[in-house]
This record gives structure tokens, C-alpha cells and sequence, in this order.
């Protein structure tokens, strides 16, 4: 049951090994009232953003995360 978990955020590769099952858990929050962004990357395998992160792609995803992160924030204070 993940009813009255917190905000979440989850970033994926479309080609990350795990794709589905970050897609169903990002369905299962949201259809249990969980705020939910799922952030799908193109091209992007598993963990690009720590072992190339400094590609465009990259840096566009952690940018994207620290700006929900800064309006989830601000929201709950």
C-alpha cells in the first residue's frame, strides 16, 4: 500500500533495465493520490546521470530535480 506516502519524484532512462517496473511504481503512486512526477529520459541508461553527468542530458535531469525539489520544499513550509 503506498496511500499517504509523500511527494516522489522518479527519473528514468528510456532505456534504464528497471523502465517498467519505475513506470508501474510512478501509476501506483499516482493512482493512490501520491503526489507523482515521473521524469522519462530519452536514451538514457541506468545511472547516467552520476557516470555522465557531465552530458546535457544530465544536467537538464539533475536541474529538473533540484526545481521540484525547491517547490516541494517551499510548498510544505
Amino acid at each position: 500500500n503506498v496511500a499517504g506516502l509523500p511527494p516522489a519524484y522518479l527519473a528514468v532512462g528510456d532505456i534504464e533495465l528497471f523502465f517498467a517496473e519505475v513506470r508501474d511504481y510512478a501509476r501506483r503512486l499516482a493512482d493512490a493520490g501520491v503526489p507523482t512526477t515521473l521524469d522519462i529520459v530519452a536514451g538514457g541508461p541506468h545511472g547516467f546521470e552520476s557516470w555522465a553527468r557531465d552530458t546535457e542530458p544530465a544536467r537538464a535531469l539533475i536541474a529538473r530535480a533540484h526545481l521540484w525539489l525547491r517547490d516541494v520544499i517551499s510548498t510544505a513550509s
